[in-house]
């Protein structure tokens, strides 16, 4: 024999011997793991395949994997099918693994033994087997895969892939340079998500607290696999992979096909949803506008008391009063789209006595219905009426009902929007960012033309919710606005500390002398880390 020959001898020796120590280890140990598994499909699958097999050989080593199989479905229960299966795929691509990974049938023997009568069972998790078989499945480890996204750029490509949207590259003076989306199970905030541009594609999720993670997490995330299955995909989708549409279905890990059918099949349902409820929204608001039509242009004397008066105005709003039932009068008017003027609900109050108000309170009947199907949370009322003024005096007071709108109007403040509620939606904080926009973008383009002497102020935003607001929902509201406007807007809000407003008073319901000592007192937003 040569002494290259010998040589090569010795390594094949040392390899198996090293692999078949991993064996030994285990029974020295006393331990079956799905590492140990993986062993004895590889054996399996090469005495089929690599030798004819001895007939009573493979008879005992197939009880002998099922008594492992048995053992593994015991503490693992469903799981244990999954990694069964994805354990053949990964034996199914790995020829020369099989070889390498060979027992002998003294280990065979010996861990027969043991599972009669010691063997113990620890689990580890599917995702490092099959981690460790990524370079044999013809695939890119962790740390390759990282190095070729930021080579040939696929961030973008793979944030599309698992579902972010309004993806976006930015350049950052300060450091690494950044893709930001939003999350990729649906969310509407496109700073939700951020993945560095660097060797390590760190990850960011700003409603999550994930510690050290990379876009490989947000796969995980995205797609509720383990590491493992992550990266296979990964390696799939940028056609790094040789698997086929039969080994993915094992490993569990959807095919493209698949995936993009489930997609349209839900997306078909969720339009099919919608064009339902645009057409009772359209039915609704038909009706209420017929009973509009048929009201008097009269308002009634609790109005009246509090304020809202002035002939000039009710035409403004549109305030009409109809009957209700016969027994109690009820006030309707008109709300308008804050940017076209086209009417998009009714709202109807009715007007009772306290009694009669507790009562229906107590059965779930509100006091106010708004026009079945209307979404308040991408309207703010009032803004249509008092556009002009809020742009002029870069100012713009947010209260709850649209009651205390028109009582503000009667003070000739023409700065006033309602949310109509006690929360902001993403929506309405967009349309405020708009305002704050159009008031920058004014100001740019007279500089831009040369007039001399521009300075630009922020749109100041005050939150006036009523005095039985909590100041955590205030301070949650002027947080979202910070977060979207934070660069246009100061923010501030009212917070009735002395309590001179009552439980559901507004500030608008208070005198003027009240009004401008709670606006005197009011709290300039700081935003503490809360983002």
């Amino acid at each position: 024999m040569s002494l290259s020959n010998a040589k090569n001898n010795q390594e094949k020796i040392k390899m198996s011997g090293t692999l078949r120590r991993k064996i030994d280890e285990s029974i020295a140990q006393k331990v079956v793991s799905k590492n140990l598994l993986l062993l004895l499909c590889n054996y399996y699958y090469h005495q089929i395949v690599y030798k004819t097999p001895d007939e009573n050989e493979v008879q005992a080593y197939l009880e002998l994997l099922n008594s492992v199989s048995d053992l593994v479905k015991k503490y693992e229960g469903n799981n244990a099918v999954e990694y069964l299966k994805a354990v053949k795929a990964t034996v199914n691509n790995n020829y020369l693994l099989s070889k390498k990974w060979l027992m002998t049938t003294k280990q065979i023997k010996e861990i027969e033994r043991l599972l009669n009568s010691e063997y113990t069972y620890i689990s580890n998790h599917i995702r490092d087997v099959l981690v460790k078989m990524t370079d044999q499945l013809g695939a890119l480890n962790k740390a390759d895969l990282k190095l070729y996204i930021l080579e040939y750029d696929k961030i973008e490509f793979i944030l599309d892939k698992i579902g972010c949207r309004q993806i976006r590259y930015v350049i950052n003076p300060k450091g690494d340079d950044y893709y930001e989306c939003t999350n990729p199970n649906g969310g509407c905030n496109s700073h939700e998500v951020r993945v560095n541009v660097n060797e390590h594609l760190k990850m960011t999720y700003s409603e999550r607290n994930l510690g050290e993670a990379d876009i490989f997490t947000l796969v995980q995330l995205a797609k509720r696999f383990d590491l493992g299955k992550a990266l296979l995909y990964v390696n799939q989708i940028l056609g790094l992979s040789n698997l086929s549409d039969e080994d993915l279905k094992l490993l569990g890990i959807d095919t493209e096909s698949k995936e993009v059918e489930r997609k349209q099949y839900q997306q078909r349902k969720r339009e099919s949803k919608k064009q339902e409820e645009r057409r009772q929204y359209k039915e609704a608001l038909e009706k209420d506008n017929q009973i509009f039509n048929q009201a008097e242009p009269l308002i009634y004397s609790d109005w009246f008391n509090e304020g809202i008066c002035g002939d000039a105005l009710r035409r403004m709003f549109g305030i009409k009063s109809l009957e209700c039932n016969g027994k109690y009068p009820q006030i309707i008017f008109p709300i308008k789209d804050w940017n076209e003027g086209r009417v998009l609900a009714y709202q109807k109050e009715l007007i009772c006595d306290n009694s009669e108000e507790q009562l229906r309170l107590a059965s779930g009947q509100p006091k106010r219905l708004l026009t079945e199907g209307y979404n308040k949370n991408q309207n703010l009322y009032g803004l249509w009426e008092n556009f002009e003024e809020i742009i002029k005096q870069k100012r713009m007071v947010i209260y709850e009902n649209p009651k205390s709108v028109m009582k503000r109007m009667v003070m000739q403040d023409h700065t006033a929007v309602a949310l109509d509620g006690k929360s902001i939606s993403w929506e309405q904080v967009g349309i405020i960012a708009h305002i704050a926009r159009c008031i920058y973008n004014e100001a740019w383009m007279r500089a831009e033309n040369g007039e001399m002497g521009v300075v630009y102020e922020p749109l100041e935003v005050i939150v006036a919710l009523s005095g039985d607001a909590d100041e955590y929902d205030v301070r949650d509201i002027c947080k979202a606005i910070y977060k979207n406007s934070r660069e246009h807007c100061n923010i501030s809000y009212i917070y009735d500390k002395r309590g001179i407003l009552k439980n559901h008073e507004s500030p608008a319901d208070a005198n003027e002398k009240t009004f401008n000592t709670l606006m005197k007192k009011r709290v300039e937003y700081v935003n503490y880390g809360e983002w």
